[in-house]
């Protein structure tokens, strides 16, 4: 879904909500600030790409929403398995979603409640899960955590 996919009176959407420049027009060249706080559940991936898609098209960065999408949504997957207890429907420990801009790059960050280091794992061939890391490795100019 690119930017002008989204209807921009869709108030349903909770990311729409969260960041929409006044007017809806486009932010100027410089630095920007987003966050959001997600709950830990099944959905928050999607939110998390619907928030990040409506922050980007915001700051006339059109051109990153699909590859920050992803990148934000496996972050935002690998903190809610392995950064504070198994998926719930309720409870959990929130994640927190950043985006910070400054100029046209894009710092993503996923702060969640875990004490360990994201792993990059080796998936076997048809393995269904285990790719995230290596996904945003291939979709970043650089990775890491803190």
């Amino acid at each position: 879904m690119t930017c002008a996919d989204k209807n921009p009176e869709d108030s349903a959407d909770p990311a729409r909500r969260a960041f929409a420049p006044p007017g809806d027009r486009q932010a100027p060249p410089g630095d920007s600030f987003a966050v959001w706080t997600l709950d830990h559940g099944s959905r928050s991936p999607g939110v998390a790409r619907g928030f990040a898609r409506t922050a980007l098209c915001g700051w006339g960065l059109e051109e990153l929403v699909d590859s920050v999408a992803v990148a934000v949504s496996e972050m935002v997957t690998n903190a809610m398995c392995h950064g504070g207890g198994p998926w719930r429907a309720a409870g959990g420990t929130p994640v927190l979603l950043s985006l910070s801009r400054r100029g046209d790059s894009v710092l993503c960050v996923v702060v969640d409640a875990g004490t360990s280091a994201p792993a990059v794992r080796e998936a076997g061939d048809w393995a269904e899960s285990g790719r995230g890391l290596h996904i945003v490795e291939c979709l970043s100019n650089d990775w890491g955590w803190t």
